[in-house]
């Protein structure tokens, strides 16, 4: 996946491994794949059991972008 901090220095020395996500809260990655955050807590909803009170899932890959489609004709999804 070729994970990198999005918004560093390119010479910056990161290590990206589970020690590390363990002792962070919110990162944010450029990958080959695209962009990835992964956060530990949410502005304006607040940490992993608050989010839980908001919990939607979504099928990712097969369904995928019929589901932004529904949203986005629902208003429910916000531009990039």
């Amino acid at each position: 996946m070729n994970a990198t901090l999005r918004g560093a220095a390119k010479d910056l020395h990161f290590l990206l491994d589970p020690e590390t996500l363990l002792r962070g809260l919110n990162f944010t990655f450029d990958t080959d794949i695209g962009k990835i955050n992964i956060l530990g807590e949410v502005q304006g909803v607040g940490g992993y059991r608050e989010c839980l009170a908001h919990l939607s899932s979504v099928e990712l890959w097969n369904s995928m972008s019929g589901d932004i489609a529904q949203r986005t004709n629902r208003g429910k999804t916000r531009g990039r």
